[in-house]
C-alpha cells in the first residue's frame, strides 16, 4: 500500500509556470509577435529588453567568476589553500612510473593519439604531473 504524496499548491504553481515558460519558448516567432501585436506590445522592444537582461547577466556572472578567482589567487599566495605544500619527490614518481610501465608491458601506455611503443617525453611529463597531482590529493585526504 503506499501514500500517495498531494502536491502542494506551491509545487502546482511552478509546474503551471514551467508550462507557460514552455509554450513561450516553444511558440512560433509569427505567432508570438502576432499575439503582442494584439495585446498593443512592440515585440521588437521585448527583444531589446531580452538582449539587454542577457548582457546583464554575462556581466554579472563574469565579475562573479573574476572576484572568486581573485579571491583564490590572493588564498594562494598566502597559502591559505588549507594545506601546505607539499613537496614533490620526482625521483620517487619516476621509479613508479618505472613500475607501472613494467606492469602494462602487455598493453603499454601511450597517451598521445598516435601508433607506437612506450611513452613520449611529454606523456611521461603528463604522467608525472598526474602523479603530483595524485600524491596531494592523496596527502589533503589523508590516504596513502
Amino acid at each position: 500500500m503506499s501514500v500517495s504524496k498531494k502536491i502542494s499548491s506551491r509545487d502546482e504553481l511552478r509546474q503551471l509556470e514551467d508550462a507557460l515558460i514552455e509554450s513561450v519558448i516553444a511558440a512560433p516567432t509569427d505567432e508570438f509577435r502576432e499575439d503582442l501585436k494584439e495585446a498593443g506590445e512592440d515585440f521588437d522592444a521585448y527583444v531589446a529588453l531580452a538582449d539587454k537582461m542577457i548582457i546583464e547577466a554575462e556581466a554579472m556572472c563574469a565579475k562573479a567568476r573574476f572576484a572568486d578567482a581573485k579571491a583564490a589567487a590572493a588564498a594562494f599566495r598566502k597559502g591559505a589553500s588549507g594545506a601546505a605544500a607539499i613537496p614533490f619527490d620526482r625521483d620517487r614518481a619516476k621509479a613508479k612510473l618505472k613500475v607501472m610501465n613494467e606492469r602494462a608491458s602487455e598493453n603499454p601506455m601511450m597517451l598521445a593519439a598516435r601508433k607506437g611503443k612506450g611513452l613520449s617525453s611529454r606523456d611521461e611529463d603528463a604522467l608525472l604531473a598526474a602523479l603530483a597531482d595524485l600524491e596531494k590529493l592523496e596527502a589533503e585526504d589523508g590516504t596513502e
